[in-house]
């Protein structure tokens, strides 16, 4: 059987004291009163001064987080538009590269009345004969040469 240890209210009884220990006695003071250690030490004006810098650092951060989010938004809004230009600048190398295809440029040549040269059509001219340089003496005196000037400059 089990035993009836839970079912004891004894427990669960108050208990009396047969001293009761006497309650201090408060004594009023008259005079002083004594501050306590903490508000001796902070004045008001180093509170509101405390105040005013935790509410300017606040500000600061939120003014910040404001404009990495701008800073953000724009590099955003830049690199959509290096996406698009460079996508465009791939479409128009694709028609450049059409336009510029050997078939295209021929049949654009034949419609215009050219046509391949022959090789009897091209004649060879030899440029490199020599070289020489002539000067010519020139027979002018100073007087025409100023005058030649003059007449140069307007």
């Amino acid at each position: 059987m089990q035993s009836g240890v839970a079912y004891d209210l004894s427990r669960f009884e108050t208990k009396r004291h047969t001293n009761p220990q006497p309650k201090p006695r408060l004594k009023a003071v008259k005079g002083k009163k004594k501050k306590t250690a903490v508000a001796s030490r902070i004045s008001p004006v180093l509170a509101v001064m405390t105040a005013v810098v935790s509410v300017l650092i606040c500000a600061y951060m939120i003014y910040t987080h404001v404009m990495i989010t701008e800073t953000t938004a724009a590099i955003t809004r830049v690199n959509k538009e290096i996406t698009t230009l460079q996508s465009e600048q791939v479409r128009l190398n694709s028609e450049l590269d059409a336009i510029m295809s050997r078939g295209n440029i021929e049949e654009k040549a034949l419609a215009l009345g050219m046509y391949q040269a022959d090789k009897l059509q091209v004649e060879c001219v030899e440029v490199n004969s020599g070289d020489k340089i002539e000067v010519l003496a020139d027979e002018r005196n100073i007087f025409e040469k100023i005058g030649d000037f003059i007449d140069n400059l307007f």
